[in-house]
């Protein structure tokens, strides 16, 4: 992963767009892929509930609205221009990307990051659940300190 994350980061001297030596213009298209998850439900020929949900990946486009020394102003999708999105020539994460490539690859390291982040909470919670179990509790006052 680590290969991954430094071959597609530029340095603060380069100001070309994720180091592909393009220089960003006004009304260029931006991406970013992410997750939705949606909810449903519906009723059976018996009128039993049934509920459900569907996670799919989507790209968002943003559209250039302005170019600055240090990034580009986005707007897309829920971001009018007043709530135009800057993001930074030389930032290690951006919002969106330039080509729908380099965004696929910034969702990637982004869910795995995610998965890590959340495997290491699991571990966490069973090793504090196997402790529980084990008694291996420790007290953290003395009632004999207590004001009461």
């Amino acid at each position: 992963m680590d290969a991954l994350l430094a071959d597609s980061v530029p340095g603060p001297a380069d100001r070309s767009v994720d180091g592909g030596g393009v220089a960003p213009k006004v009304g260029d298209i931006w991406y970013r892929y992410d997750d939705r998850t949606y909810a449903g439900a519906y009723l059976d020929q018996y009128d039993n509930d049934h509920y459900y949900t569907t996670t799919e990946v989507q790209v968002t486009r943003f559209k250039v609205l302005r170019v600055t020394p240090k990034g580009v102003r986005l707007i897309g999708a829920g971001y009018g221009k007043q709530n135009a999105r800057l993001v930074l020539h030389d930032s290690y994460k951006r919002f969106a990307c330039s080509t729908q490539a380099e965004a696929l690859e910034s969702y990637i390291r982004r869910k795995m990051k995610q998965a890590a982040i959340y495997e290491a909470r699991a571990k966490k919670a069973s090793e504090c659940l196997r402790m529980a179990k084990a008694g291996r509790v420790k007290m953290c006052n003395d009632p004999e300190r207590l004001y009461i």
